[in-house]
């Protein structure tokens, strides 16, 4: 199943916008998701709704990862397979930071 990221409509309020990722797929892999959600949310914070996703790839975990950090993602219903990966993201870029 494709879907066109362009077609998603998050809802929002004054704050916060969520999205249900599973409109995507259960399987996420774009690195440019996120930074493409937060430019047509206007920059407003995202709550991430996994439920349903089953795999997201590297790449999107590690951009991921860069936006829980500076708390501009909120991610929610995340799945352990999911958790995982975010978590070897994070051992990933801390040994790269040791190394210096």
């Amino acid at each position: 199943m494709s879907v066109d990221i362009k077609k998603l409509i998050p809802k929002c309020d004054d704050e916060y916008c969520i999205v249900s990722l599973k409109e995507i797929g259960s399987s996420l892999g774009s690195r440019d998701l996120i930074e493409y959600l937060l430019e047509v949310t206007g920059g407003k914070k995202l709550i991430l709704d996994f439920t349903g996703v089953e795999f997201i790839s590297r790449g999107f975990a590690d951009e991921l990862h860069t936006y829980i950090i500076t708390k501009l993602v909120i991610p929610i219903n995340m799945s352990d397979d999911v958790k995982r990966m975010i978590k070897i993201v994070e051992k990933s870029r801390k040994s790269d930071r040791n190394k210096f």
